[in-house]
């Protein structure tokens, strides 16, 4: 066997071997998972990535990438019973497009699909009884002198395998003849949303984009999530900065009043959950811990400190209290068929302090060119506990959570597994992305 397929192998075999012990750790009922589910408002952080990388590279690469994350669980149905299952969350993407959209014209579309849904665990492949979510994103976009704008529509339904107040459910609910057609395809909808989302981006370094979405009771149309963020890569690049000092940035991020980012809600809706599953019908609603105000974040941070591939962020909430939210710390290493990278935070949920680690291995197997018609594609395996990061999964406190990832196509086109800022690999002409080939290729797709 290959070396890398070798030691793909058995961190694998260990990360599973781990989780095992703690499958059945956490009981969950339902609404608060469901909740945590339709807040989709990270499909433009992770489209952000796409057309960000763009920019960078002065080219539109085809790429294709599977993503597949899950943590282990034990579901409580309305029924009484309860069973071990995993919650995972699958990703597809892909992107094609012409031309050259920091130095000429160009034109792109995408396909984002994401999916969360009950299955074994650790066999992410094998549906089990539970609840299923599915997100739908289609985009396009053009860009010129390095001016980019795009503009997305993504559909989502949910509602399988839950009963009317939102439990899981093992049931199958039918309607008596002569129930009026409007409450059936008003049950049969009631969970079905549209969004859309655009962002306008230059080459410098300037992003900006926005989620259009129905949230809350009312299911009215309004600004779920805005993110602006500026941070000089290629001025840093020309003025030979970053071995010195590094990548600096600075963001603003504001978040509708029904969008639970961090987790701060959560435990509030799990105590409230339980309540109901056990037999309290009539519980007082639970106090929530936060005030469920918009939120408003200007996170700054240095990229690539000193070329070291260190990472610092700090973000300040500055909305509805000003408080300090979190502190990231990161790190990431490539070579030549292989990217390692591993994040910790320091982040306030609720009202306390708690912390998270997660890293990742990315190798590009040469055994694979042996029966793959598209080339070599890259292999990612990641390990995530307690994250706040919703990007690519959900943000449940205290998760255990192992991931999967294959990728053709350049490797910077898809959604990181642990969304690092990587160091790019540069040609020293010019301080000019390399033209590097990573398997599949416009030509190729």
């Amino acid at each position: 066997m290959h070396p890398p397929a070798r030691s793909v192998r058995w961190l694998l075999a260990g990360a599973l071997v781990s989780l095992s012990s703690v499958a059945s750790a956490e009981t969950y009922y339902g609404p608060e998972i469901v909740t945590l589910s339709r807040q989709t408002i990270d499909v433009l952080k992770l489209h952000q990535h796409v057309i960000g990388q763009q920019l960078l590279l002065d080219k539109t690469p085809a790429f294709f990438e599977l993503t597949l994350r899950s943590m282990p669980a034990t579901l409580q149905y309305d029924d009484g019973g309860r069973s071990k299952v995993g919650i995972s969350r699958l990703g597809l993407s892909t992107g094609f497009g012409f031309g050259k959209p920091r130095t000429g014209f160009a034109g792109f579309a995408g396909i984002q699909v994401d999916m969360v849904a009950t299955t074994e665990f650790p066999n992410f492949f094998m549906q089990r009884e539970g609840f299923q979510v599915g997100q739908g994103a289609v985009y396009g976009g053009l860009a010129l002198f390095g001016f980019q704008a795009t503009y997305g529509v993504m559909a989502e339904t949910s509602g399988r395998g839950l009963n009317p107040q939102g439990y899981f459910t093992r049931r199958k609910f039918e309607f008596r003849p002569g129930t009026p057609s409007e409450v059936v395809g008003g049950r049969a909808n009631q969970d079905d949303t549209l969004s859309s989302f655009f962002t306008f981006s230059h080459a410098e370094g300037l992003t900006v984009g926005a989620t259009l979405a129905e949230l809350g009771a009312e299911a009215k149309t309004q600004l779920a999530a805005l993110r602006a963020q500026f941070s000089p890569v290629r001025l840093i690049d020309r003025l030979e900065l970053r071995e010195k000092l590094g990548v600096p940035g600075i963001g603003f991020e504001r978040y509708a009043a029904e969008i639970d980012y961090w987790g701060d809600r959560f435990q509030d809706a799990r105590r409230q959950a339980e309540a109901v599953a056990n037999g309290i019908q009539n519980a007082n609603p639970i106090p929530t811990t936060t005030s469920q105000e918009e939120t408003w974040e200007i996170p700054v941070f240095v990229d690539d400190i000193a070329g070291t591939g260190l990472r610092a962020r700090v973000i300040p909430q500055v909305k509805p209290e000003v408080k300090l939210r979190a502190v990231e710390v990161s790190y990431f290493l490539s070579g030549e068929g292989f990217k390692v990278g591993a994040r910790t935070f320091a982040f306030q949920r609720g009202s306390s302090f708690t912390g998270s680690g997660e890293a990742y291995v990315a190798l590009q197997p040469a055994f694979f060119d042996n029966f793959s018609i598209f080339g070599v594609p890259w292999v990612t395996l990641s390990y995530s506990y307690n994250t706040p990061e919703s990007a690519t999964f959900l943000p449940i406190p205290n998760a255990h959570v192992i991931g999967a990832q294959w990728l053709y196509g350049l490797p910077e086109m898809g959604r990181p597994l642990i969304p690092l800022v990587a160091r790019e690999e540069r040609s020293h002409e010019g301080g000019s992305y390399e033209d590097r080939s990573y398997g599949l290729d416009e030509e190729e797709f």
